[in-house]
C-alpha cells in the first residue's frame, strides 16, 4: 500500500510539473524598442522653418519663405555639423554654401555647443527635440529657431 501511495504522489508530481511547462504562455511580448537617446534623435537633417524674437513684447515669430526654408543643420552621430542657409537673390533662390561645424552635446543632453570654422563658438539650449521636431534657444534666450525633418 505504501508503494501504491507513493507512486501515486510520483504519478501527481509529474503530471503537475508536465501541466505547468506545457501550459506556458508562448505570447511574450516582444523586447520593447529603446527610446531612441538624444543624440541618435539630433543626428539628422534639420531644415530651418521659423525664428522667434523674444526680446519684443509679445514675441515676434517670423515663418521663413520656402527659398529659406531649404537651409539645414546637419548633426552626424561623430560630432560634426553641416549648415547652410539659402536666401532670395532676387527671384533666384541661392545658397550661402555650406558651412562645416563640429558640435558637442552636453553631458545632460540640455545644450548644443557648436564650434565654426573661424573657432567661434554658440551654445544652443535645445527647448523640444522629437523624431520631427527640433528647437533651439540661443543661450541668452533672444532667439528661438524651429526645425523640421
Amino acid at each position: 500500500m505504501n508503494t501504491l501511495i507513493n507512486n501515486y504522489k510520483l504519478y501527481l508530481v509529474v503530471t503537475l510539473v508536465t501541466l505547468f511547462i506545457s501550459c506556458s504562455s508562448d505570447d511574450e511580448s516582444p523586447e520593447p524598442i529603446p527610446e531612441p537617446t538624444t543624440a541618435e534623435l539630433l543626428a539628422n537633417k534639420w531644415y530651418f522653418v521659423k525664428v522667434v524674437d523674444n526680446t519684443t513684447t509679445p514675441p515676434t515669430e517670423t515663418i521663413l519663405d520656402d527659398c529659406q526654408q531649404n537651409g539645414y543643420l546637419e548633426f552626424m552621430e561623430e560630432g560634426s555639423l553641416v549648415q547652410e542657409q539659402f536666401y532670395l537673390d532676387g527671384s533666384s533662390c541661392t545658397s550661402s554654401g555650406p558651412d562645416n561645424l563640429t558640435y558637442i552635446l552636453s553631458e545632460d543632453e540640455s545644450q548644443i555647443s557648436m564650434t565654426f570654422e573661424n573657432n567661434s563658438t554658440t551654445i544652443a539650449l535645445i527647448d523640444v527635440l522629437t523624431e520631427t521636431e527640433l528647437v533651439i534657444t540661443s543661450y541668452d534666450g533672444k532667439n528661438e529657431i524651429h526645425f523640421v525633418r
